[in-house]
């Protein structure tokens, strides 16, 4: 069995992919939830679903279902359970069912607790309810000041009283349930915002929810014809930058099935433009698919004023963006070499009456948005007109003087460190094989097992929090492990290196991101599997008897653990599986021809 899973795919969640998880969020009326909500959603890249907006959203896009919100809002009625626990499950299910969410004011009652039960159940995973305690003179206190200001018709003494009044009745029942199932953490809201948020931060760590380093994103733009696409390309290859483009991500959600697909397909056979929202929710969907995980190149993007005010709404507050590159080149020139390309291409698009209108379109369209990115001082302008090797080293001077560049002196990473995680159940062969691939490749081979043995050696903070944890039979802190990795690395003079046990578990993924800023690359998993009968036959033929139940419950957790990092490097052909059932000669024959094949002897 190994590291891999051997579970029946969740059909709810195929492919195996990570389950959505969601944080449900309530407090009375003036306890601040919604402060609390926004310092979340910027440090540990929640997506914030409010129910509000959902609503307000459908109701916008028309149709039946528009129609009958309409009619249920005029008439002053509730919007039913059912209705509202179907449209969070349409919001996820768009998002590809991936990625943290944080749900703002729900459930409001038993009711809205029994739809989500009904309509969503497993296929989403409810973490717990993050619940802000408040007293009812601290929130009536908050809701009159505010009103002095707010102009809000509910901003008053009777109506906040209505208000408790309906709070208490409806949602503690719900509070006390989730009590009942141990899913509640409460945290007192009486305090400053940023005296609660230090308590909220703490809280979310003991239940093992981790910060997200913010993804850093560039934006590309340039006139048809300008070269941007080739030089993203070699962007793309040297510093380790992911290179999106909207147009792919718009024909490759063509091909799936889901709301969104549907959603496309109606706009494409009505002959509209793809609205600039959906654009950027497409975006949003693969940065999830990502995990929010590295730095990306958008081509293409913003196009116009439209563009920005959606990624303002919908993305803005999950990345960091950190210039827009502009390949700047004359219609003349651009002309000449979509011209010289519609010899070949067969394109079209490329003819001389179509090439001027995309550049008039381009220069209402788009070169507005320079100015905005040159006002917040986030525009670097390359001449384009060059040939493509002269433009390509002012691109890696620019990177250079502006701090792009993974490393300092503008080198490729690939000539740097790299990493190769090795996971594997005990049995599967990893120390011996990784002992050859040490020897027959050049790398050097690192256990985080004799790392952490060496380190409760010593009489430092890090083998203290390691003992503890080991006591009290807990993970260790991925950011402590990742630690005794960086500092191995840093004093060996070798360049590629295999980490046996690592990673582990999302926890030691997202401590590498965070530690290392990626100068050194983690730049594939191997995944080492048998199945479970030869697992039993090597555990039984190695392991004293009664230590083999022992054993196996560390094999479960470990398949349960590494499950999420394998499926997601494996979307990104990061991936290395190795059958370890044959021979320990004929298993390096294989791991040979595939380091061979992905030159991984140089």
């Amino acid at each position: 069995m190994g590291c891999s899973s051997s579970n029946t795919a969740d059909v709810n969640n195929p492919g195996n992919a990570p389950k959505a998880e969601v944080i449900f969020i309530l407090g009375g009326p003036g306890s601040g939830k919604g402060t609390q909500c926004e310092k979340m959603v910027k440090d540990y890249c929640f997506l914030h679903i409010s129910t509000g907006d959902l609503l307000r959203a459908e109701r916008q896009k028309g149709g039946p279902d528009a129609e009958e919100l309409e009619n249920i809002m005029r008439e002053g009625k509730l919007v039913p359970s059912d209705t509202l626990v179907k449209l969070i499950k349409k919001e996820i299910e768009s998002l590809g069912n991936t990625g943290r969410y944080i749900l703002d004011g729900f459930p409001r009652s038993q009711d809205n607790w029994q739809s989500w039960n009904k309509i969503i159940g497993n296929s989403v995973n409810a973490r717990f309810l993050l619940m802000f305690e408040c007293s009812e003179a601290v929130m009536e206190q908050r809701l009159l000041k505010r009103g002095e200001t707010s102009g809000r018709a509910d901003d008053n003494a009777e109506t906040i009283k209505k208000r408790f009044a309906t709070f208490m009745n409806e949602t503690q029942p719900v509070v006390q349930d989730f009590e009942k199932r141990n899913m509640v953490v409460k945290v007192s809201a009486e305090a400053t915002p940023d005296e609660v948020y230090e308590n909220v931060k703490k809280s979310l760590t003991n239940k093992g929810v981790q910060p997200l380093k913010r993804p850093e994103v560039l934006f590309v733009l340039g006139g048809p014809g300008s070269g941007k696409g080739t030089q993203c390309a070699r962007i793309s290859k040297d510093f380790s930058y992911v290179h999106l483009s909207t147009g792919d991500l718009l024909r490759e959600e063509q091909k799936k099935e889901g709301p969104m697909q549907a959603e496309l397909k109606s706009i494409m056979e009505a002959g509209k433009l793809v609205p600039s929202d959906l654009v950027v929710k497409l975006m949003k969907k693969e940065l999830l698919r990502r995990q929010f995980r590295g730095k990306y190149l958008l081509d293409g993007f913003p196009r116009n004023q439209e563009n920005i005010d959606s990624w303002n709404k919908i993305l803005a507050p999950l990345v960091d963006v950190n210039c827009l590159l502009y390949f700047e080149c004359s219609d003349a020139e651009m002309t000449k070499r979509l011209l010289e390309r519609a010899k070949t291409s067969g394109r079209a698009d490329d003819n001389e009456e179509t090439i001027k209108k995309r550049l008039t379109t381009f220069h209402s369209e788009t070169k507005p948005v320079l100015g905005v990115f040159k006002d917040q001082n986030k525009l670097k302008v390359i001449n384009s007109e060059q040939l493509v090797d002269v433009v390509y080293s002012n691109v890696k001077k620019q990177f250079k003087s502006s701090g792009l560049a993974v490393n300092q002196n503008g080198q490729r990473p690939a000539k740097g460190k790299y990493v190769i995680g090795l996971i594997g159940a005990p049995g599967t062969g990893k120390q011996v094989q990784s002992q050859r691939i040490s020897k027959r490749f050049g790398f050097q081979h690192f256990s985080t097992k004799l790392l952490i043995r060496d380190e409760i050696k010593k009489n430092t903070q890090d083998s203290q929090i390691i003992k503890d944890c080991q006591k009290n039979n807990q993970p260790i802190p991925g950011k402590v492990v990742v630690k005794l990795i960086i500092a191995a690395i840093n004093q060996s003079k070798a360049r590629k290196f295999i980490i046996d046990g690592f990673p582990r578990n999302e926890d030691n993924l997202n401590a590498w991101y965070a530690q290392t800023n990626n100068p050194i690359r983690l730049k594939y998993i191997m995944c080492f599997s048998c199945s479970q009968e030869v697992l039993d036959k090597r555990i039984a033929a190695d392991v004293a008897k009664k230590d083999q139940a022992s054993i196996q419950r560390k094999v479960e957790i470990l398949n349960n653990q590494t499950n999420q990092i394998i499926q997601m490097f494996k979307k990104d052909e990061r991936l290395i599986e190795i059958n370890t059932e044959p021979t320990i000669d004929e298993v390096f024959a294989e791991i040979e021809k595939v380091f061979n094949a992905k030159k991984l002897d140089r």
